[in-house]
């Protein structure tokens, strides 16, 4: 018999909280935690996919650091979720732990960017957009 006790850290029962008050289930909840580290969901795979091509861990980038390089981190994993992959903002808000209206900053930051012919910012979108399409 398989024992049912199981011990959750702090950071997964904060989790659970914030997914209770997202109208999702424990259920759900222990979906995630399943699938953390195997088979992610969108939103994940992309996040993660980011912060490897900018070599930052990706609970750097959740924290509530103004660090140049986690700011940035921030905004093209928000470009990239809502106008490539239209994942919902609150979703993109909830995987860095934002407020919904920063993940549209964030967003519109890249989009003026791009209007203005960044070249950085036009590289990266590029190298980026290749690495997700063969993920």
């Amino acid at each position: 018999m398989k024992n049912k006790n199981k011990m959750y850290s702090e950071k997964d029962i904060k989790l659970a909280i914030e997914f209770g008050k997202r109208g999702q289930s424990f259920q759900d909840f222990n979906m995630y935690l399943k699938n953390e580290n195997k088979d992610e969901s969108k939103p994940y795979r992309i996040f993660n996919t980011i912060c490897s091509y900018y070599k930052v861990h990706p609970e750097e980038v959740k924290e509530k650091s103004r660090d140049k390089k986690l700011v940035y981190v921030r905004k093209i994993f928000s470009y990239f979720a809502t106008v490539y992959f239209y994942i919902k903002q609150e979703d993109v808000a909830f995987v860095m732990r934002k407020e919904r209206s920063v993940v549209v900053h964030y967003r519109n930051c890249i989009i003026d960017w791009l209007d203005i012919q960044d070249q950085e910012t036009i590289k990266d979108v590029n190298n980026l957009k290749q690495l997700l399409n063969n993920g």
